[in-house]
């Protein structure tokens, strides 16, 4: 495996342990999006983070369009812990086309 992929999983890896969200009692519920996209909400077993994964299974762009605010995110932003980037969420809704086979894990919570 080359050294960035490794470097690149051993992150994800770190992500898993460090977010709440992930820990394995954590409540878990699938989100309808489109059929194109699974989707997992999952939160912390105190309610204080939140993890949604939105991950296109197919070969075409899918353009997303999802109140965060209803899912209990209150960030006028979320990061996504794969790309470690700032994503835009304009009155609470997220607006976001997805890439052929895109994987988010959208999170308002900050990551150390």
């Amino acid at each position: 495996m080359p050294e960035s992929h490794y470097s690149r999983y051993i992150d994800l890896l770190e992500q898993r342990v460090v977010q709440p969200a992930f820990h394995p009692a954590a409540d878990q519920q699938v989100v309808h999006v489109d059929n194109r996209v699974f989707s997992v909400l999952r939160e912390s077993r105190d309610g204080t983070s939140r993890v949604l994964s939105l991950i296109n299974v197919s070969e075409q762009q899918v353009p997303v369009r999802l109140s965060l605010a209803d899912l209990g995110f209150a960030a006028h932003q979320v990061e996504d812990l794969v790309s470690k980037q700032a994503i835009a969420v304009d009155d609470g809704t997220l607006r976001k086309t997805l890439a052929p086979y895109q994987v988010l894990w959208l999170s308002d919570r900050k990551t150390t």
